[in-house]
This record gives C-alpha cells, structure tokens and sequence, in this order.
C-alpha cells in the first residue's frame, strides 16, 4: 500500500505545474547572522511578495540527537524573515506552511502546503543528519558523496524515484531540472557553495480547510544547504 502511494505520488508530480513561489529557509552568514526566510522563486527575497501568513506556520530546528525546539520567524522587511531563537546546537531548521487552497486554471482546487527546509552551518563529508521521530510528509535531504554532493527526495520516508528536483547549483543564475534514481537520489555535484533544491509531490485527496473544499493536496519541500567539499 505504501508503495502505490508513492508511485501515485511521483505519477501526480509529473503532472502538476509547479507554483511561481515558494519558501526558502536560509542560514546565516558572514552578511546575515542570523537564519532567515524568503518567500521568491529563489534564495533572494522578492519585495513585492506578500507572505505574512508564513508566521501562522509550524517551524522547528533539530539537533543532531533529533532534539525538537519550536522557533518563530518574524517579518523584517523587504520580503525578509528571520528566525532570531533559533538555537546555537541546531543542525537543521524546519517548516510547515500551510498556503491555502487555490485552483488558478486547474480542473480541480488544491491545499497547497509547503515544506521548506536548511542545513545550519556547512555540510561535509562528516556531516549527518539529525535523528528524527518520524518521517516528514515532503523532505529533500543532503547526500555527500566521495565526489561531490546528492540530494535524496523522500515523501513519508519513502524515496521518489524519478522525480524532477530543480537545483540551483553555486553561482548557477536559474535551476537545473534533475531526475533522481531508484533511492530517490540525484546525481552528484563537486562545486563547493550554496544550493538550493526543490520537488513537489500531489495527492489525490478530498478536504476541507477553512471553509472551501479541495480535491488534491499539492506540498512543495525546499532545501538550501552550504557545500564545503568533498575532502
């Protein structure tokens, strides 16, 4: 039964046309110390996006023993958020977004839910990832390779086979379309930098919330993460 839902899942992700924003979760910096978000087509803010109902969402920050600590992110202006008690010992930084439902062309209304994600501090080759509980709904998870970095898409624990993860690599202008293989896993990157990773997955499912129905459940996971190289 899971895996016919996960075919179902990456059959439905193919299909779908993918939202023009999204939220991205971004550490902090040498220019910003801080963890912030944005809410754009990429890891820059966009002014004119109006996302103030990303503070009603659910953010956390896990340690490496899976240590769950609720944090809430605050406007502060020019299309960015940040997330000041976020804690000094997190090693990722979590959300859940709820955007609500729209259908915009579509034959049928969706909930669109978002599921942004950030690797605090640079990922090497040492580099885990925090223990968790249970598996999330959406997550796109670092893989670090002898020879560079991979990214592995997962829904409800279970990989995405041949699914299209759009990667913005360092110094890359726009993202790449990349498919993953059998394990959900991209092919490797060597350029040591900044990425930010997408995926979309849709269910069929029928709803409510907050007074309108919907047909399908349409979650959109991010990931930006800090590549120091493969050494």
């Amino acid at each position: 039964m899971r895996r016919m839902l996960v075919c179902l899942l990456v059959v439905l992700a193919l299909t779908v046309p993918v939202q023009a924003h999204f939220f991205f979760i971004i550490p902090g910096d040498a220019t910003r110390q801080t963890v912030h978000m944005v809410f754009s087509d990429s890891p820059t803010p966009d002014k004119a996006a109006n996302a103030d109902f990303a503070t009603a969402g659910q953010f956390w920050t896990l340690d490496a023993a899976g240590q769950k600590l609720l944090v809430s992110p605050r406007s502060v202006g020019d299309g960015w958020f940040e997330f000041p008690d976020s804690a000094n010992t997190a090693r990722e930084l979590h959300g859940m977004i709820e955007y609500g439902v729209v259908q915009r062309g579509q034959p049928e209304p969706a909930l669109i839910i978002h599921h942004p994600k950030a690797i605090i501090g640079p990922v090497r080759p040492q580099t885990g990832t925090a223990d968790r509980n249970a598996p999330a709904a959406l997550e796109i998870t670092p893989v670090v390779q002898l020879a560079g970095i991979a990214f592995q898409a997962t829904a409800n624990g279970q990989p995405l086979r041949s699914t299209e993860l759009l990667v913005m690599a360092p110094d890359d202008k726009r993202p790449r379309a990349i498919k993953t293989n059998a394990d959900g896993i991209t092919p490797t990157f060597e350029k040591s930098g900044q990425y930010a990773v997408r995926c979309y997955v849709a269910e069929t499912k029928d709803g409510e919330y907050q007074g309108r129905t919907y047909k399908q459940i349409r979650r959109y996971a991010t990931l930006v993460a800090r590549f120091d190289g493969a050494k």
